[in-house]
Parts: C-alpha cells; sequence; structure tokens
C-alpha cells in the first residue's frame, strides 16, 4: 500500500507541476510548491482507499468470510 502511495504520489505531484508550469503558465516557485503539495494529497489518498480496501469485515459484518475471499480471487 505505502509503495502504491510513494509511486502514485510522485506521478501525481510532477504532473501537476508540469501542467501547471506549462498549460498554466504558473510562476516556477509556485511549481515547486504544488509538485510536494500534489504529490502528498495523492500518496495519503491512495494509501488509505488500499487500507480501505484490504480492511477486514468487523464483527457485525453479515458478509461470510468466504464471499471475501471468492470477490478478491
Amino acid at each position: 500500500m505505502a509503495w502504491a502511495g510513494i509511486i502514485l504520489g510522485v506521478i501525481a505531484g510532477l504532473a501537476a507541476a508540469v501542467l501547471g508550469f506549462a498549460a498554466a503558465e504558473l510562476p516556477l516557485w509556485v511549481c515547486v510548491l504544488i509538485y510536494p503539495a500534489a504529490g502528498s494529497v495523492a500518496a495519503l489518498l491512495t494509501t488509505a482507499f488500499l487500507y480501505w480496501r484490504s480492511n477486514p469485515a468487523g464483527p457485525g459484518d453479515p458478509t461470510p468470510p468466504d464471499a471475501t475471499l471468492a470477490a478478491a480471487a
């Protein structure tokens, strides 16, 4: 999960910085600040989504354990 978040964060941050500089004609210092901001948000959202997806069901969940394994396969 963490590796996927880091990789997607780097890609999203770089894409946001390049698009901001090339397409939106933002100043370079703004693009330098956009890179870590967009990358951090993308990394955290990716990690949170993948954690939410892999988190096992709680004790009150009516889904039997076999259904979760069958859906993953």
